[in-house]
């Protein structure tokens, strides 16, 4: 698969050769069918890691096949959605004007039609700093994100998260980040931490 093929036209998707480094570890949250997770992919390297998030299993099925024919070894895909605490959640596929299945907008909601599990990242055991987070999760990101505090304060990685209202502006600004600019036209918001905390030694 040819770089520049399969990609998104969001102006952060440019941006991430400035954001990551060969041998860093990143993770795609919402990765949908990866776009994001195959080009951190080649940019980390053999020596990096990256670890995908996506709970819907028809997405996720085409993000492996992907990932599988681009022969990428360094993606590690989990079929869960994240959140504040472990558990389940109920997700609402919508329906396009054809009456087809729009799995890219399903979402977080209460009498969903079908159940999921998630996880919180402060409960996995990373073996390793954690550079960037990518976060589009339809809304949810202010749940994703109380769920990775310890994370937040420990690695302090870089963030690129879809733009809905929510706490997060303030509630990051509490944890030693700013907010970049936003581009125009882009649907997110990237943050990074204050001079000085970022590209700590990575975990032993």
């Amino acid at each position: 698969m040819a770089a520049g093929r399969f990609r998104s036209d969001e102006p952060e998707f440019d941006q991430l050769p400035d954001l990551v480094h060969q041998g860093d570890w990143v993770l795609d949250i919402g990765a949908n069918v990866g776009q994001y997770t195959l080009r951190l992919s080649e940019l980390v390297g053999e020596e990096g890691r990256v670890i995908a998030f996506e709970p819907i299993s028809e997405t996720a099925e085409i993000l492996a096949a992907m990932a599988r024919r681009a022969r990428y070894r360094n993606i590690t895909l989990l079929n869960v959605a994240v959140s504040e605490r472990a558990g389940l959640l109920r997700l609402r596929v919508p329906t396009t004007a054809d009456g087809l299945p729009n799995y890219f907008q399903a979402r977080v909601c209460t009498g969903g039609d079908r159940a999921v599990l998630c996880v919180a990242l402060d409960e996995l055991p990373f073996p390793h700093r954690v550079g960037l987070i990518k976060i589009d999760v339809e809304k949810h990101e202010v749940s994703v994100l109380r769920g990775m505090r310890n994370l937040i304060e420990h690695d302090h990685p870089i963030l690129i998260i879809e733009a809905h209202e929510g706490i997060y502006p303030e509630f990051l600004a509490s944890h030693g980040y700013e907010m970049r600019p936003k581009a125009p036209g882009s649907s997110n918001l990237v943050f990074v931490p204050l001079t000085g905390v970022a590209r700590l030694t990575p975990r032993r």
